[in-house]
């Protein structure tokens, strides 16, 4: 069976494969029953903390997974820790479930998440103990050029690496996963000058405000990335590469990336570990799996019933890293915009007016630097 992951958040909790020790095998026919995925997290940091529901579709309704998950709305979910205090998370739509902003992690202690659905059935996942993580003690950048495979050719390619710097933690065995988040900021070129760009269209199509800077974000909804300290253990280690992106439009006036070092349990570390196996093995998160793994969840009614996905307890460390046009000397050109002068007498591209329809945001972040 063939199966074509949608591009979501869901993207990396629907790759399941690969058989560890520390890892249950499901011996489980797919049919045409949704599975319940579930996603979330509670850090050492103050919140909100996110828990995501969904309902993945039917298999053997088409040999390609082509739709994305059924966002779960009405449910009740709460963190627990081992004290027994409970946090219900406040409904966001979208599937998406919210803790209140002072809710904080404690080192030590231990939580699960329980999902209530409006039908009645509860699940229930593990506890996790909140491990303490190393801290980032440097984040840098480098230009880099790759060799790609292009076309039956192989042509250079440009990246930006990130790298940081962590002293390991050497009373214990660490585990690690780290992630990312990209902030770059763009321009509209005819939302600078709208005296010049606005034109009717001759449809009479809308005229659309005139937005000229703009900020965009790139999750790392396709990475992930673990790690231990078998060879490091309280070493400082230096110059680690976390990812790397490619050297183009992000880069034409400034790229903010927000680097995280996640602790994970051993159990955590393992899970995360297998899917990544399984996307380096394959090369392609779209390859089919040979073998389901089941995470941290459980019905509470029926513990036999599959369900996708992990709530995970982690010590969290990160550090950001500003890369300015002037750092990589290029400039890759604005946005195409055909027709951006009144005498072309045709509708003008709506991102090369209102920079928020790339999309992005007309709000300046509050780390953007001045």
């Amino acid at each position: 069976m063939k199966i074509k992951l949608p591009n979501t958040p869901w993207l990396i909790i629907l790759v399941y494969l690969v058989i560890t020790s520390c890892i249950d095998q499901i011996d489980v026919t797919l049919g045409e029953e949704p599975v319940l995925i579930v996603d979330g997290i509670i850090t050492d940091q103050f919140g909100p903390h996110q828990v995501k529901l969904g309902f993945s579709t039917g298999f053997n309704k088409n040999a390609l997974f082509e739709n994305t998950p059924e966002e779960v709305e009405g449910a009740l979910v709460e963190i627990v820790d081992d004290a027994g205090i409970r946090e219900a998370l406040t409904d966001q739509g979208n599937g998406i479930y919210f803790s209140r902003g002072a809710l904080k992690g404690e080192v030590g202690k231990s939580y699960h998440v329980e999902v209530h659905l409006s039908d009645g059935k509860t699940y229930r996942s593990l506890p996790e103990c909140l491990m303490p993580t190393a801290q980032i003690t440097n984040g840098a950048f480098e230009k880099t050029s790759v060799d790609i495979l292009t076309s039956g050719a192989t042509a250079s390619e440009d990246r930006i690496v990130f790298k940081i710097d962590f002293q390991d933690n050497p009373q214990e065995v660490d585990y690690y996963r780290w992630r990312y988040q990209g902030t770059y900021q763009v321009f509209a070129p005819c939302g600078a000058r709208p005296d010049s760009c606005i034109v009717a269209c001759p449809n009479g199509g809308p005229c659309w405000q005139t937005v000229a800077d703009c900020w965009a974000t790139a999750f790392d909804f396709q990475f992930l990335k673990t790690g231990n300290d078998q060879l490091t253990n309280g070493k400082q280690v230096q110059n680690m590469e976390v990812y790397s992106t490619p050297l183009d439009r992000q880069f034409n006036i400034g790229y903010s990336s927000l680097i995280q070092q996640f602790a994970l349990t051993e159990r955590a570390y393992t899970y995360w570990e297998a899917l990544e196996n399984q996307i380096n093995s394959t090369g392609s998160i779209f390859e089919a799996p040979s073998f389901q793994i089941q995470g941290n969840l459980r019905s509470v009614e029926n513990p036999q019933e599959f369900v996708l996905g992990y709530f995970g307890a982690s010590g969290v460390t990160s550090t950001r890293v500003f890369v300015d046009r002037s750092d990589v000397g290029e400039f890759f050109g604005d946005i195409p915009c055909e027709g951006c002068t009144p005498s072309a007498g045709n509708c003008i591209p709506a991102e090369c007016v209102d920079c928020r329809q790339w999309p992005a945001t007309g709000i300046k972040p509050y780390f953007w630097p001045n």
